[in-house]
């Protein structure tokens, strides 16, 4: 038999006088007991220890004297800037300086004016200076004319082009030896006293040191060149890749015109159809289609 007599047993929030206060002390964790007193909390943010949370105080502070500063300091004030006034005289004599000093009048004075900045001529359009030998310039664009085989003016001009940079490129190691040969005539007297071994080392290092500007100068005018000459090639190069593309589908056309015609037993004119070729490149180019057929069949074939 059960008996009531004894009391049931009570949750503990059920015997407690306040159970919010109860529930407010059990939410509390484990890690919180345990934390030390004092110890900084990972809840508001990163660890601080108390040097670093005194520098920052410092910081701050710092800044805030600095902006309460500026916000006390008067606002910058630019002068206002009285324009210059020229009298109608002076403004008369200026514009009477100014034609004095219009370059040369005459044709020869504009000539010789022209040639002012001609020394190396490896800018601008003279390329042929009084100097170079005429002969050997009009043999170097006659080599360039038989190694390209330009056709039509565009690719006359680049291979043109091509040749002129070529000539210059050609004289930059002249001048280069022309400096050297200057400074060492004038650097002569400093290395008499030297071993006559290290006499030609000290003289092109007291040259290259004395005129080394006209020397980079030199450099960096035969790297453009370089590059000049490159870009004319590949333009050439583009250029008769689509002239000779043209041509072939030309030929091609002609050829099936010329085959037809043949085999009814007509005559064939290419001029008749707008060719610009004659007859005898047209069978040379079914004679070389035909060859080139032949040279695939016995190769496929063996």
């Amino acid at each position: 038999m059960i008996s009531f007599s004894s009391p049931v047993p009570q949750p503990p929030w059920a015997i407690h006088k306040n159970p919010a206060i109860f529930f407010s002390i059990s939410s509390i964790t484990y890690r919180q007991i345990c934390r030390p007193p004092h110890a900084p909390s990972r809840e508001n943010g990163p660890i601080m220890t108390s040097r670093q949370a005194r520098r920052a105080a410092e910081r701050a502070a710092r800044k805030l004297e600095k902006k309460n500063a500026a916000l006390d300091a008067p606002a910058h004030e630019t002068p206002e800037t009285t324009p210059t006034v020229i009298s109608p005289a002076r403004l008369e004599a200026n514009r009477a300086n100014s034609q004095l000093s219009t370059g040369p009048k005459s044709e020869q004075g504009k000539a010789t004016s022209s040639k002012n900045a001609l020394k190396t001529a490896l800018t601008g359009r003279t390329v042929l200076l009084p100097t170079d030998d005429a002969e050997r310039y009009e043999a170097h664009l006659a080599e360039y004319d038989k190694i390209y085989k330009p056709v039509g003016e565009l690719e006359l001009e680049i291979v043109q082009k091509l040749a002129d940079t070529w000539w210059r490129l050609d004289r930059i190691p002249g001048l280069e030896e022309a400096l050297y040969v200057k400074g060492c005539n004038e650097f002569a007297d400093q290395v008499v006293e030297l071993d006559p071994r290290a006499r030609l080392t000290m003289l092109r290092m007291h040259t290259y040191v004395a005129y080394e500007r006209q020397f980079r100068n030199l450099q960096l005018q035969e790297q453009r060149l370089f590059r000049l000459l490159d870009k004319l090639k590949a333009e050439l190069k583009a250029l008769q890749k689509e002239r000779e593309e043209a041509e072939h589908d030309a030929l091609a056309r002609a050829a099936m015109l010329y085959t037809a015609a043949k085999k009814d037993g007509k005559r064939f004119n290419p001029e008749d159809h707008g060719f610009e070729f004659s007859t005898a490149d047209i069978e040379a180019f079914l004679h070389g289609r035909r060859a080139r057929q032949l040279t695939e069949q016995a190769a496929s074939n063996g």
